[in-house]
């Protein structure tokens, strides 16, 4: 899981470990006519275009506490999701009752869930 809050810069420190280079990078800021750190369409496109390949962005937020994880679902992303749920709540940084939003990237329907169910429907 990258640091909290740096998803972005994660993609752009490491852009061959999500599936791109640093030229497609460049480019893409510029089609935008954007800088890099810009909270704009590049990096929109870049964060969306890395969920489609697999990767999950996964935040944690405060007040009230949750956790939202951005993902596009498939059987591969179900069994991950599970397996991290399951290791956070056995090392104890998530609790069973915490609330645990998903928001699929596709047309997929949001669902929110505490961690204790959600293990409890991919168990059954």
């Amino acid at each position: 899981m990258a640091s909290a809050g740096l998803h972005i810069t994660d993609i752009w420190h490491n852009p061959e470990k999500f599936g791109f280079t640093p030229d497609q990078i460049t480019a893409l800021h510029a089609k935008h006519g954007e800088r890099r750190g810009q909270e704009g369409k590049a990096r929109e496109e870049l964060m969306l275009d890395a969920m489609n390949r697999g990767w999950m962005r996964i935040r944690k937020r405060s007040r009230p506490d949750y956790w939202i994880v951005q993902y596009l679902p498939n059987m591969s992303a179900d069994r991950r999701i599970g397996n991290w749920i399951l290791d956070m709540v056995g090392d104890g940084h998530i609790h069973p009752n915490e609330e645990v939003r998903f928001a699929p990237i596709d047309a997929s329907p949001q669902k929110v869930i505490s961690a204790r169910d959600y293990l409890k429907s991919v168990a059954a």
